[in-house]
């Protein structure tokens, strides 16, 4: 038998990573809660062991890895992250090395992992602090690296830079980057989170911009990992007085469909993938305030409202892509990063 868990960074500047069992009907159930961590800014998960990791704003930077153990998360250790203000990780497919963004300093670092999934000594670092600043001098200073993540052949990493409109293309060998190619963003877009989907024979990167509340979709080729950008349009159809934001973005696992988090109008939009590109099939309310981040676990999508405190859920028709609230909701102190985490249990 196998149950799925949903790990929940939250609490603030205090850190607490909260464990939910997920139950036949999609409804949530705090099951287990870790120590303070200080600022949680971002989750992964190994691809084949029980581990899970969280990276905190403490001491600019510290990576934490801890073992799930009956749903509870026990600490295996911690380290220096190697940069300033860690917002994403990813494990690469073989389990070896773990990859992590950093906001503050614009620096990829890559950790060795043990045998048994703790993080290990710092092996390599790409710094793109010298890169030009981008079209919004109030958020794009310099890099922000703001999303870290493997495609779906597990060659290339793909690096978002919120700060100069850029996604990088890397490859990861022994534990060592090698840069292979920059890919130019539309000037002051501010690219944040992404996701893969499989269009016809093509690879396509869908990218949240977070500066320009559009929402991007690019070609990834297979052969040197180069971007071509297809399109681009508006992620909202909401008007309203405050700005918004583009936060998380999910694609279904039959890369029929993109979710999308819009903080500030506190909406989420669902958009159609085509071979003609993306086309709006809804937006709906959040249910709360400021929704942070999302997950997509089978024919639920739950939605992490950090300035209400709350979880929301949502059923997926997985036939158009559209999305219905439900109730109840989860309480959660400010919650902002969700990460599934399927686990095989006893059988009874």
């Amino acid at each position: 038998m196998r149950e799925t868990r949903l790990f929940v960074t939250g609490a603030a500047d205090r850190g607490v990573i909260t464990g939910c069992v997920i139950g036949p009907d999609g409804a949530l159930r705090v099951a287990a809660t870790s120590d303070e961590l200080g600022q949680l800014l971002s989750l992964a998960r190994h691809p084949d062991l029980p581990v899970l990791y969280a990276a905190s704003a403490a001491d600019r930077g510290t990576l934490h890895a801890f073992a799930i153990r009956d749903g509870t998360p026990i600490l295996l250790g911690s380290t220096p992250s190697g940069g300033e203000l860690p917002c994403s990780m990813a494990v690469d497919p073989s389990g070896r090395w773990l990859v992590t963004a950093h906001y503050g300093c614009g620096t990829l670092t890559v950790h060795e992992l043990a045998e048994g999934g703790s993080v290990g000594p710092l092996l390599s670092r790409a710094r793109h602090a010298d890169e030009p600043a981008g079209a919004e001098p109030e958020r794009q200073d310099g890099s922000h690296l703001h999303q870290v993540r493997f495609d779906p052949s597990g060659r290339w990493l793909i690096a978002t830079d919120l700060g100069t409109d850029t996604i990088w293309t890397y490859q990861l060998s022994d534990g060592r980057l090698s840069a292979c190619r920059r890919s130019a963003a539309a000037s002051g877009a501010g690219p944040r989170h992404s996701g893969f989907a499989t269009v016809g024979p093509a690879c396509w990167l869908i990218v949240a911009d977070e500066l320009a509340s559009t929402i991007s979709w690019y070609e990834l080729d297979r052969e040197d990992g180069g971007l071509r950008l297809l399109g681009r349009r508006s992620s909202t159809v909401e008007t309203g007085p405050r700005r918004n934001y583009p936060g998380d973005l999910q694609v279904s696992a039959d890369s029929r469909f993109a979710y999308l988090a819009n903080r500030g109008h506190d909406t989420l939009a669902v958009f159609a993938i085509g071979t003609d590109g993306l086309e709006p099939v809804q937006e709906v309310a959040a249910g709360g305030r400021w929704p942070q981040h999302l997950a997509l676990v089978g024919a639920r999508l739950y939605c992490a409202l950090r300035d209400s405190d709350q979880i929301t859920t949502f059923d997926v028709d997985r036939r158009t892509g559209e999305i219905t609230l439900r109730t109840p909701r989860l309480v959660v102190p400010a919650p902002t990063w969700l990460t599934p985490f399927p686990e095989r249990t006893p059988a009874s």
